[in-house]
């Protein structure tokens, strides 16, 4: 076997491996947008849940004052 054949059995999987490794990293990244995305629709989400339940809250205050 030559120094030749030697490098690209090595540089082969190496380069391989370097490939797969980007791949993951630029995933990871994705994800966490995606998921930062999605957390953030959910809090404001859960804002106008709470916002509304505020209201619905004043109105039955100002029908029990009524009622009394």
């Amino acid at each position: 076997m030559t120094n030749l054949q030697f490098y690209i059995l090595v540089a082969i999987p190496l380069s391989g491996i370097a490939t797969n490794a980007a791949l993951v990293i630029h995933l990871r990244g994705a994800m966490n947008t995606r998921f930062a995305g999605f957390e953030s629709k959910m809090d404001s989400g859960f804002d106008r849940m709470e916002s509304r339940l505020e209201q619905v809250e004043n109105h039955l205050t100002r029908a029990e004052d009524r009622i009394e």
